[in-house]
């Protein structure tokens, strides 16, 4: 682009894959303790599992995972309400990883009924109703992918690193709460 001056600049780079010899100051050592993480988790519990929102921080995750090799199965759960470009990603990351994704998804005839009762946005219209698509929607497709599993980490967005040393060591409890909070469109 040409400046008052006439001199001739390069448009900016906002992003760009990262370079090994651009790697900021610690990098390495915090995907170490990752992959040392993962491999205790795997190590301590035979039938873990990532439940994936296919976030950033999961992909992060789900890379890591599939680089070691580690025996953690990763899932999602297709609420039903997901974008076509999200629900994409799932076969772009079992392609380039190597690795499977598993889908759990609602029980369909209930989102029918729900929907037929509520409509297609009725989670707007009450906390009831948003409870409810919560449960159908997310919390019991969670309940048919946690059987049998012992520990789980609680993570929050942003803080995937302080959550990974919270694993908690107890069978993970059914029913789940719906978040009473927020509920997620995409």
């Amino acid at each position: 682009a040409a400046t008052g001056s006439g001199l001739m600049h390069a448009a900016p780079i906002l992003w760009q894959r990262p370079r090994p010899e651009g790697e900021p100051a610690g990098f390495a050592g915090r995907v170490a303790t990752l992959h040392e993480l993962l491999v205790s988790i795997a190590g301590r519990h035979a039938h873990a599992a990532l439940a994936s929102s296919l976030s950033a921080e999961d992909v992060v995750l789900t890379h890591a995972i599939a680089t070691l090799g580690a025996p953690i199965e990763i899932f999602v759960i297709d609420t039903g309400r997901l974008h076509r470009q999200t629900l994409a990603l799932v076969a772009t990351l079992e392609q380039r990883f190597g690795t499977v994704l598993r889908i759990h998804r609602p029980d369909g005839a209930a989102v029918v009924r729900h929907v037929d009762a509520h409509g297609e946005f009725g989670f707007y219209d009450s906390l009831e109703v948003r409870k409810d698509c919560c449960h159908l929607r997310k919390v019991e497709p969670l309940e048919r992918a946690l059987p049998g599993r012992l520990g789980h980490v609680p993570v929050e967005r942003g803080r995937v690193d302080a959550a990974a040393h919270e694993l908690r060591d107890e069978p993970v409890r059914a029913p789940l709460r719906a978040d009473e909070d927020e509920h997620e469109v995409a």
